[in-house]
């Protein structure tokens, strides 16, 4: 196959996977990943680490639980918490 036709297959099956996964955010909860990602790429390693980093980071804001919020990522898959980054642009 050549390489167009693999690169086509990779970004069909991509964009299926984004379709289905992710989770359900409120707003805060966007708002504290956004912020947690503003470091621009995140590696597969930092994306695993998302539940840690909202637990440790000092971003607030009104209606935010991020023991909750840490909890949701933990209980998402990879595949959930990377089209979580994705959907918000990072």
């Amino acid at each position: 196959m050549e390489i167009s036709g693999k690169l086509n297959r990779t970004a069909e099956r991509y964009l299926e996977l984004m379709r289905h996964h992710g989770l359900e955010l409120s707003e805060p909860e966007r708002q504290c990943i956004a912020h947690i990602c503003q470091i621009g790429f995140m590696s597969a390693l930092e994306i695993r680490e998302l539940p840690m980093e909202v637990e440790l980071t000092r971003f607030e804001c009104v209606g935010l639980d991020k023991v909750a919020l840490a909890a949701k990522l933990n209980a998402g898959s990879f595949a959930d918490l990377v089209a979580v980054v994705e959907s918000l642009g990072f």
